[in-house]
């Protein structure tokens, strides 16, 4: 979860207002340590033997997919007999369910709606950035969606209650633009809205993916997807509500249309996010 650590004076919009405060806090410094803590380096806790096997094993999944992963796979790549990581796991389903758990724990905390004010098209775009954001982390659970289901039948239960989440917070994000009168739509529209927005976010990388199968996966490839998905609301913006996701839009545009010069996996819409802001 984003968090601020410190005051920032609020930027302002394309029509000279400033920016919501709640939105800039919560884009804040992830990393920044109390100040009391600041001449002294961390203490690093050392990780687990189980937690090593998670860590890489989402990392060879993520890269190579799932289907072709084996526990020998993990096993060779951290450096430890296949008997050490049998004695965590006993299949390589447990991991999978085990990284399932994670991303449900992680996609979990993004689907929460302002509660004590009413949304902004600011809220909109951090929903679906930080939505992105764990698709990009947990990218092999969608790489391989159709196949991993057919599998995993409890996985499959979990990640329709996901959707569904995620269908319903887009509605309320939409139905509260509505409300404060930054978007124009009926409740039908709404539902439809917020049904393709789940399904654009859900399949955007596999349709990247058929597109270009040999380009990298990176943040150029989420800058583009936040930015079509957040693009199908923007019909319905009412004119100031459209000079800001124009003046947001540009890092993203500008993102997804780079070269792939980065590292694959390095993401970088939290810049994106701030330069909009």
């Amino acid at each position: 979860p984003l968090r601020a650590r410190s005051a920032r004076s609020a930027p302002a919009a394309p029509d000279g207002k400033p920016v919501n405060n709640a939105m800039h806090e919560m884009i804040g410094n992830r990393n920044t340590s109390a100040q009391g803590d600041e001449q002294r380096p961390p203490l690093k806790r050392k990780r687990r033997t189980r937690e090593r096997i998670q860590e890489t094993a989402l990392a060879l999944f993520n890269r190579f997919g799932e289907p072709s992963i084996t526990t020998s796979a993990i096993a060779a790549d951290m450096g430890i007999s296949h008997g050490n990581l049998y004695y965590h796991y006993r299949s390589k389903d447990q991991i999978v369910e085990d990284l399932f758990s994670a991303y449900a724990l992680e996609v979990g905390r993004t689907l929460a709606t302002p509660e004590k004010r009413a949304p902004h098209v600011e809220d909109m775009w951090l929903f679906l950035h930080l939505v992105f954001e764990t698709i990009f982390k947990y990218r092999f659970l969608y790489r391989d969606l159709n196949e991993l289901l057919s599998r995993h039948h409890l996985i499959e239960n979990r990640f329709k209650r996901i959707l569904a989440h995620q269908t319903q917070t887009a509605q309320r994000l939409l139905s509260g633009l509505v409300s404060s009168g930054e978007l124009a739509a009926s409740p039908a529209e709404i539902a439809a809205l917020a049904e393709n927005m789940t399904v654009v976010s859900t399949y955007w990388l596999s349709y990247a993916f058929v597109r270009d199968p040999r380009a990298p996966q990176d943040s150029s490839t989420l800058a583009h997807g936040v930015f079509q998905v957040m693009s199908l609301a923007a019909p319905h913006l009412s004119p100031t509500g459209r000079r800001l996701f124009d003046h947001l839009a540009r890092p993203y545009i500008k993102l997804g249309a780079a070269d792939h010069a980065e590292e694959p996996g390095h993401m970088d819409l939290l810049s994106a996010f701030r330069q909009g802001l």
